[in-house]
């Protein structure tokens, strides 16, 4: 459990950072703009395509290893308490909870 609060803090710690640069300077969004390489997907705000809303592949990859992480969490508590390694009756709890608010953010 040690390590998922930690991973947990960790999490909302890039969350803060990334807010701060993002909503507070314009240094990240400035260098999201002026790279034209594949770590970025461009959404279109409206039909005439002027402004664009940016998601950066560390947006979706790093919650997204926490997420993989929970399910890592899932399975190694259940089959601690399930000495049969058989995975019959596993409910993947964190996991579920972590891909909602997963998908949500996203």
């Amino acid at each position: 459990m040690k390590d998922f609060k930690t991973g947990l803090i960790i999490l909302w710690g890039l969350f803060f950072y990334d807010c701060f640069w993002v909503f507070k300077t314009d240094v990240m969004v400035a260098v999201a703009k002026s790279l034209n390489s594949p770590i970025k997907l461009m959404f279109p705000l409206g039909p005439e395509l002027a402004k664009f809303s940016i998601l950066g592949l560390g947006d979706m990859i790093i919650p997204g290893c926490y997420v993989a992480q929970c399910i890592k969490y899932d399975v190694d508590n259940f089959l601690a308490k399930n000495k049969s390694m058989s995975m019959s009756g596993f409910k993947a709890s964190y996991y579920n909870y972590a891909m909602i608010g997963y998908s949500l953010s996203i």
